[in-house]
């Protein structure tokens, strides 16, 4: 079953104001979608390491290289576990091949199998052969994607960036006051290639679609709470979903009409809003879709039943969720999440 809310009837774009501006503007379904959240007790979680692990944070974002290895960015540097055994990777202020910058925001492996890493001082390519960095200035990357072209796309909240893995070569697209198709804002929160082509861009002023070629954006789509941390995610089905943690933290945006159908959460017996953020997305080798979220703990999208079934912390049972806020979500190559 193929999920897809209803939209609003009779739905047209209109032209984005105040001023002369031609991009034309999403609509927002007044209509809220209501989704049931039921919690269930049938998943056992296992703790890999607590606070007293190789760096004393709490892990995210994740990556696995083309090794096996899976990475993990903490505020004290870059974590590389075989399994077995933690190797930490740190700054080192000697060293101008050691990681540039203690804090990483966020890991990617590319197209090639090189890993990128975005720090509080620059972004990081790791050489696996001799297990050094090369480093690139643009710092504060909180989010990296790639294009089919092979450009990668850094969000940082100073501007968009991108970088071309090949020669280095890196280009800055800003907000421009004089130029109402320019992006809306410079605090990008993240980026992505949907399977039909089209460039998007989150931003602190909401979500764009983006001309990478003309470096202008051609539609845009107002969400009020896009000052927090938002993206979106296309699953197998085609369904464009945007989250973020804050408002209505879930939505799906019908591309076909471009319409942004916003989503009320219940838990089953109970009126009140039982969802207060989401951070990360997720769709299994399975099919099934996962959530992180803000506080309500981990949750599973039932397509047939259309409703959340949710897992959380339980203090009597240690093989429950460690607790119930999720800051990132990730499966590996054998299947574990």
């Amino acid at each position: 079953m193929i999920f897809w809310p209803g939209v609003a009837e009779n739905v047209s774009c209109a032209d984005r104001q105040p001023g002369n501006s031609t991009v034309p503007e999403g609509t927002i379904n007044p209509q809220l979608t209501r989704l049931t959240i039921i919690d269930a007790y049938d998943i056992r979680f296992a703790r890999v390491y607590t606070l007293e692990g190789p760096s004393k944070s709490n892990p995210g974002p994740f990556a696995q290289d083309d090794q096996g290895f899976i990475w993990f960015g903490t505020p004290n540097g870059l974590n590389r576990f075989d399994g077995f055994t933690f190797k930490v990777f740190t700054h080192d202020p000697e060293n101008p091949k050691s990681i540039c910058g203690s804090y990483i925001h966020s890991l990617f492996k590319d197209r090639n199998g090189s890993l990128w890493a975005g720090s509080n001082q620059c972004i990081n390519r790791f050489d696996s052969q001799i297990e050094t960095f090369s480093r690139y200035p643009v710092p504060y990357v909180t989010h990296i994607s790639q294009d089919d072209s092979g450009t990668l796309w850094l969000s940082t909240p100073t501007g968009l960036y991108a970088l071309n893995p090949s020669t280095g070569q890196i280009r800055r697209f800003s907000h421009d006051p004089s130029d109402s198709a320019s992006l809306e804002s410079n605090d990008i929160k993240s980026t992505g290639e949907d399977k039909e082509g089209t460039f998007w861009v989150a931003t602190s002023e909401g979500f764009d679609s983006f001309d990478r070629r003309r470096g202008k954006v051609t539609l845009h789509i107002p969400i009020h709470e896009a000052s927090f941390p938002f993206s979106f995610y296309e699953d197998r089905y085609g369904v464009f979903w945007i989250y973020h943690v804050s408002g209505n933290p879930l939505a799906v945006f019908d591309r076909k009409t471009n319409t942004l159908t916003q989503f009320s959460f219940r838990e089953e017996h109970s009126d009140g809003n039982a969802l207060t953020g989401v951070t990360g997305m997720l769709e299994d080798q399975a099919g099934m879709l996962w959530l992180a979220t803000n506080g309500a703990g981990l949750l599973r999208f039932d397509r047939q039943r259309q409703r959340f079934v949710r897992y959380r912390n339980s203090l009597n049972d240690p093989e429950s969720l460690a607790q119930n806020s999720v800051s990132t979500i990730f499966q590996d190559r054998e299947g574990l999440i």
